[in-house]
């Protein structure tokens, strides 16, 4: 059996106002202390899809990202009405080479090794 270490790779997210969709709430990138984590994010879809011998068109990348996002918010919504004693909320997706996205708020991300 081989020892394969998968690669995390952390996304601070926000739930709020966003600005492109009015007055709607919803999951947002956070780019925090000048970090262009949405930029990364896009980088590492871009490089997957790639991988898969998809082409990364700006209109994969937006549908891409808002899959993921709302991938995201219907598993934030799911533990907040069940909390049940959680303090923080973590969604991971998996990615086609292995790696993983952590996705969630930047201080819960930031208790992880």
């Amino acid at each position: 059996m081989q020892n394969k270490t998968r690669h995390f790779i952390k996304l601070p997210i926000v739930i709020g106002n966003n600005r492109i969709r009015g007055k709607a709430i919803g999951a947002m990138v956070y780019d925090e202390a000048g970090q262009d984590n949405l930029g990364k994010l896009r980088s590492i879809l871009r490089d997957e899809a790639r991988s898969a011998g998809v082409d990364p068109t700006a209109e994969w990348l937006t549908l891409a990202v808002k899959g993921l996002l709302s991938m995201y918010e219907e598993a934030h919504e799911a533990w907040v009405n069940a909390k049940n004693g959680c303090t923080g909320h973590v969604f991971e997706a998996g990615l086609p080479s292995g790696k993983a996205i952590l996705m969630g708020d930047s201080r819960t991300l930031a208790l992880l090794p």
